[in-house]
């Protein structure tokens, strides 16, 4: 849930100057109930308090006030924190921003070395430049 959290810190505190993010869950919790693939915390579709609550604890909801240079990595066979609610979270992100896609990578808890290396390859060029310069130019 730390993906989760750093999106919702990022939207909400204009200070965060850098968010790096590896499949963070909590985006489009509202997924089942216009058929979209449900994610992390798999909130029951059947109760529409929780359903009407959701929103309040989405990180999409969060993303578009998010002015920091952003990194967000998505396995494309994550069904814990899916890739389309990730999508959606990372294109409301209105700072510079770069996608990390792991295109064979189920959720992180699962998934191997090689399956996340995209997103430890650029995490760590970013990780480096930031401790360098303070900056960090995202790719396009």
């Amino acid at each position: 849930m730390g993906g989760q959290q750093s999106l919702c810190v990022a939207g909400l505190h204009p200070r965060v100057t850098h968010v790096i993010v590896e499949e963070p869950a909590g985006c489009d919790l509202n997924a089942g109930l216009h058929g979209r693939q449900e994610g992390y915390p798999f909130f029951p579709v059947d109760d529409p308090k929780v359903m009407q609550t959701a929103p309040y604890f989405d990180a999409v909801n969060f993303a578009g006030h998010i002015r920091a240079t952003s990194l967000v990595a998505m396995g494309f066979l994550d069904t814990v924190a899916p890739p389309t609610g990730i999508w959606t979270a990372f294109n409301q992100i209105r700072g510079p921003k770069e996608v990390a896609p792991m295109r064979d990578a189920p959720h992180n808890n699962t998934a191997t070395y090689e399956e996340q290396l995209p997103y430890y390859t650029r995490a760590g060029d970013w990780l480096s430049s930031l401790v360098k310069s303070g900056a960090v130019q995202p790719k396009l």
